[in-house]
């Protein structure tokens, strides 16, 4: 066999792959993705107000939404405009609003989405108004936290911060980094 036929003949042969692969499609053909299924309800209820009382007879908490759903695949409930009242002796309720929550089946932890709102004292006129995108709250231990930014607003002052954890029972509450504030006596 000559040079040139054994030259061109592994020519060929390493050419051959690169051509095959050419004549089938280039890239191999993805398969489409189906969407994810989205969860279920297993039941839902409208204009839902719930009330929890301790073990001494006494309003803990209400919660009312204009719609509740649970579903039992995530083991949470989803609530459309929740608004809670968390009730302590002596003092008004602290009033918590948000567009969406989610509540874990355990009950341990509710998640508060979307334009969320604190109020603590709201009836008085000396009250603070709390804003955040969200918002955890720990029902069981009347506990909330958020890393996201906060604006703390009161009659005379205004207060950002990034992340916050509050002792609702207390009446304490933590600003965690990034704190601002501007104090007007004048209003």
């Amino acid at each position: 066999m000559s040079s040139t036929r054994l030259r061109l003949l592994l020519a060929g042969l390493l050419l051959l792959p690169l051509l095959l692969y050419w004549g089938f499609g280039g890239t191999p053909r993805q398969q489409p993705r189906e969407a994810p299924m989205e969860p279920t309800a297993d039941y839902f209820m409208r204009g839902v107000q719930v009330a929890e009382y301790g073990d001494d007879g006494r309003l803990k908490r209400q919660v009312s939404a204009s719609e509740m759903k649970h579903l039992p695949q995530l083991a949470e409930h989803r609530f459309s405009d929740p608004h809670l009242k968390v009730y302590r002796e002596g003092r008004p309720p602290i009033q918590i609003t948000a567009l969406h929550g989610s509540l874990d089946d355990a009950q341990q932890q509710l998640e508060l989405e979307g334009k969320v709102r604190v109020h603590d004292n709201p009836d008085t006129g000396r009250g603070s108004q709390l804003d955040t995108s969200r918002l955890t709250l720990f029902p069981q231990r009347d506990f909330a936290q958020t890393d996201a930014p906060v604006v703390l607003t009161t009659a005379f002052d205004r207060v950002t911060a990034t992340g916050m954890t509050a002792d609702l029972a207390a009446g304490r509450m933590e600003l965690l980094s990034d704190v601002k504030g501007l104090h007007n006596h004048a209003q």
